[in-house]
């Protein structure tokens, strides 16, 4: 099935009480420039209109699909996307991931700095089919690491998450370099 979508995001963008209340930039404001510079670009699909029926099946045709901030540094449809084939877009800088100690993120993500979101659509069609299909095969190899199975599998969500608490307990207790 092709991919007939070359960029993809659907979100809310709009403030709201809790950003009354709070004080705080909803998505650090990156989703409303999303929308405002990108909503017509031709092969994107940018809206802040979501149709629950369709959203899986347009992540499913899509090749980038845009995972800026929400009320965290991150939103559920960078998992998404992952689970779904489309290659996530990171647009926040200080954002950390599951297991990025063990993952190496550039082999099926893009990450576009936050001071570059307006250079976003020479930055994406910029990259070539080769890079694409090698992103595309990442997402294949990891989309488990996000997952959990019934019963737990090696390399699921629960060993990856059972791994790295073995590893910092390991560094509990350890006496400092220079301590006692």
């Amino acid at each position: 099935r092709g991919r007939d979508i070359l960029v993809y995001f659907r979100g809310t963008a709009a403030g709201s009480v809790k950003a009354l209340l709070y004080n705080k930039d909803y998505s650090l404001g990156i989703r409303q420039l999303l929308l405002r510079r990108y909503s017509r670009v031709r092969g994107w699909v940018v809206s802040d209109r979501i149709n629950s029926s369709s959203y899986h099946d347009e992540l499913l045709r899509s090749v980038f699909c845009l995972a800026p901030a929400g009320w965290e540094l991150w939103s559920v449809r960078f998992f998404e996307a992952i689970l779904l084939g489309c290659i996530p877009v990171l647009l926040t800088d200080d954002v950390q991931l599951p297991f990025q100690q063990r993952l190496d993120y550039s082999r099926f993500t893009v990450k576009v700095e936050q001071r570059r979101i307006l250079e976003l659509e020479s930055i994406l069609s910029s990259i070539n089919e080769t890079v694409i299909r090698r992103k595309q095969e990442g997402l294949k190899e990891v989309w488990k690491r996000m997952t959990y199975q019934r019963p737990p599998e090696d390399g699921d969500a629960f060993t990856g998450i059972m791994d790295e608490l073995a590893r910092r307990v390991e560094t509990l207790g350890k006496t400092p370099a220079g301590g006692w």
